[in-house]
């Protein structure tokens, strides 16, 4: 198994052996992903550099074996885990791209009321806004 160099930076987007990290931009130009990874590389460094480390196995090695740090949660959504931090995402199998949505600290061990549906509105929202801006692909 490749180990995720520890010196170099890997902010989406960026491009793995297996699959591409990709930011999901919404029509308003905005990137709640991104302002969450900027939020963690001001605040919660430790956070981001164990979700950079899962994203790049994750990019380069196909997947994360271990359930703790990657998960299924509904439908087509998945999250990649730090300690508390948490990023939603979901992959598009046109583009072979993972695509992250939005993320969060969390401090218990249940997702907070109405964040699930919130995500399924951003995936959604971009979806439609790249669908607008190249038809012709589809997510």
């Amino acid at each position: 198994m490749a180990e995720c160099p520890t010196t170099e930076r890997h902010f989406p987007p960026y491009t793995g052996t297996r699959f591409t990290i990709d930011l999901c931009e919404l029509a308003s130009g905005r990137s709640p992903a991104k302002d969450f990874i900027e939020e963690l590389n001001a605040r919660h460094f430790r956070e981001l550099a164990i979700l950079e480390s899962n994203l790049w196995l994750l990019a380069n090695e196909g997947q994360l074996r271990n359930e703790q740090k990657f998960k299924h949660i509904k439908g087509d959504i998945y999250e990649v885990k730090g300690n508390e931090a948490r990023i939603f995402m979901f992959f598009d199998p046109t583009r072979n791209t993972w695509f992250l949505i939005d993320g969060f600290l969390k401090k218990r061990q249940t997702l907070p009321k109405g964040l699930l549906e919130r995500i399924e509105t951003l995936r959604a929202e971009f979806i439609q806004h790249r669908a607008q801006a190249d038809p012709g692909e589809e997510g």
